[in-house]
């Protein structure tokens, strides 16, 4: 990794805004020459043996380097990946162990755009800006309902 300067993303995973996240994310992984970690989950020049162990191509000496780098600079996308994620979705997906492995888990969750959890996510969410005083009833399921159904268009367009 040749560039050490660290990369600012100013959107945390919370869930509903998975697509504005991930285009972020890619955008920053991309300009820093890291987007290949997420694509593919070895080295390349790297395969697996039966026994499980890496059998390398060519060299010795050279693919271990590379496979050795290849790792470290996965381990730190993996990490700049679980900074930007929510606490309570860096608790469930903790366990991923490369950054594709992890990319791919919230892509299935959170990218599904038909996802009804994402909906269901959306209706329960508590909306954000309502006045502490207490409303009448009809402008109160009114303002509700227009911020239900506006959540919805975004999840699902």
């Amino acid at each position: 990794m040749k560039n050490l300067k660290p990369i600012v993303i100013p959107v945390i995973l919370k869930g509903i805004n998975y697509l504005l996240w991930a285009r972020i994310t890619w955008t920053a992984l991309c300009g820093r020459g890291l987007w290949s970690h997420v694509e593919i989950s070895q080295a390349p020049g790297l395969t697996m043996k039966e026994d499980g162990g890496d059998s390398t191509k060519g060299k010795e000496e050279e693919p271990m380097a590379e496979g050795t780098k290849w790792f470290q600079e996965d381990q730190t996308v993996l990490g700049l990946l679980q900074n930007l994620l929510d606490s309570p979705i860096l608790e469930a997906y903790s366990y991923c162990e490369t950054s594709k492995e992890l990319w791919d888990t919230l892509k299935n969750i959170y990218g599904n755009i038909s996802n009804l959890t994402r909906v269901f996510d959306a209706l329960i969410l508590e909306p954000n800006g309502f006045k502490k005083t207490r409303p009448c009833l009809d402008s109160f399921k009114t303002h509700l309902m227009h911020r239900y159904w506006k959540r919805i268009r975004i999840v699902k367009p």
